[in-house]
């Protein structure tokens, strides 16, 4: 069984298709395969996430002081906006893949 090409409504119908398979191995499979692509996906070195942290960390170990509340608050905000507009890309993206016609039909 592949990994789920689509996010995330590929990744529904990587389950169901496993779901649907005899046995419990291809659904641990699908499993194991999105828990490794969100542990990975989570050490990104994006500010909210724990890549995020471990690299602020190592920035303020470097400089040998803290970072000051105000600066990091702005730090994590841009990062909540990238991360939502990053969402909302792969999600439009992943209807456009599924629904056919959809990019011509949408203004």
């Amino acid at each position: 069984m592949d990994p789920p090409a689509d996010v995330p409504i590929g990744i529904g119908s990587a389950v169901g298709s496993a779901a649907r398979q005899k046995g419990w191995t291809p659904l641990l499979f699908v499993s194991a395969i999105i828990s490794l692509n969100l542990g990975v996906f989570n050490l990104l070195p994006i500010p909210i996430l724990d890549g995020g942290v471990i690299l602020l960390l190592l920035i303020e170990s470097l400089l040998q002081k803290d970072i000051s509340l105000r600066i990091k608050e702005r730090i994590y905000q841009a990062a909540f906006v990238f991360l939502i507009l990053f969402a909302a890309m792969v999600i439009y993206n992943d209807l456009i893949k599924t629904v056919p016609g959809m990019l011509h039909r949408m203004p």
